[in-house]
Order: C-alpha cells, then sequence, then structure tokens
C-alpha cells in the first residue's frame, strides 16, 4: 500500500473534516431568518410568546424554528430557479419582474425574500390564531381557568408549574395548537 506525502493526507483530513461538519449545520441563512421570525413572534404578541418558549425565550424559539427555516429557505430557493427557468427570455423575463431597479442583479434574491416572507407570515397567522383560540378556551373566570390548567397539564417538577399554572397551561396550549 502506497503513503499519502503529510501535507496531502492532512488537506483531505480537514476537507472531510469540513464537510462532515457543514453537513450537520444548518444552511447559512437559517440562523438569520430563525431570529427574525423569532423576533416577529415576540413582537406580535409578548404574552404567547412568552408563555410558550418559558424563560428560554428568544433562544428556544431559535432552536425550534432554526431547522424549519432551514428548509423554507431551500425550498423557497428551489421554486425561484425553476421560475427563473433556463432560457434568456425566461431570465430576462425573471429579472424583469423581481429586481428592485434596472441595472441591479438582485433579482433571485428578492424572489426567495418574497417567498421567506410568504411563509413566515403564515406562522405569524397560525402563531397568533393559537394564541386567540387559548385565551379564548382558558375563558376569565377561576373556574374556567383551573379547568383549563388541568387540561393542559402541570408538571410539579416544575417550579413555574406550581406557582403559574394558569401561565404554563397558556403555553402549552399555545405549542399544540402550532404543532397539531
Amino acid at each position: 500500500m502506497k503513503k499519502l506525502p503529510v501535507p496531502l493526507a492532512v488537506l483531505l483530513a480537514v476537507t472531510l473534516t469540513g464537510a462532515a461538519a457543514a453537513a450537520a449545520s444548518p444552511p447559512p441563512g437559517a440562523e438569520r431568518a430563525a431570529k427574525q421570525e423569532c423576533g416577529r413572534l415576540a413582537r406580535a404578541d409578548g404574552e404567547a410568546f412568552a408563555a410558550a418558549f418559558g424563560a428560554g425565550g428568544m433562544p428556544a424559539c431559535v432552536r425550534r424554528e432554526r431547522p424549519e427555516a432551514g428548509a423554507v429557505a431551500a425550498d423557497a430557493g428551489g421554486r425561484c430557479r425553476a421560475e427563473r427557468g433556463r432560457s434568456g427570455r425566461s431570465r430576462e423575463a425573471f429579472r424583469d419582474s423581481y429586481r428592485s431597479r434596472p441595472g441591479s442583479n438582485d433579482a433571485f434574491g428578492r424572489c426567495v425574500a418574497a417567498g421567506l416572507r410568504d411563509h413566515w407570515l403564515d406562522e405569524l397567522r397560525a402563531f397568533l390564531r393559537a394564541a386567540r383560540e387559548c385565551r379564548a378556551e382558558r375563558g376569565h373566570t377561576p373556574e374556567s381557568r383551573a379547568a383549563f390548567a388541568e387540561a393542559y397539564g402541570i408538571d410539579p417538577d416544575d417550579p413555574l408549574s406550581i406557582y403559574l399554572p394558569d401561565w404554563v397551561a397558556f403555553g402549552r396550549c399555545v405549542i399544540s395548537k402550532l404543532d397539531g
């Protein structure tokens, strides 16, 4: 068996390690997109955001949204590539449709951003709908709030469940409606 020279072996090892790390991490824009989405959710309904993501708040939301953000960005890019087409005429029509001003080269990025914006607006609507449904289900009387807390469960090991059962139940309700 022939041995590789040391510099070539090191280069090969670094390349393979970098490829494995890249495969495990989300796409580069996923983190930023997840942070932006979580910021929108927090601004839209602070009470529901705090109840749903608890003490972790923004980092917990970003961890939850990051995989989806990467998939959404890849999907939007694929749709834009398909819309752009391969012929010169279709590419020119695509550029005219999406670019910000004549002569600029930002059509593809603006197309992807439009796809992301549409998806995240749907996500925001779903979040607000879930919060509204949970508030209606929770009611306003002490009896309805106790029944609501009982229905969505109280974790005896969680100190927040002991002191704020209504708040914890509200967060569980919002998350269950988003997942379901």
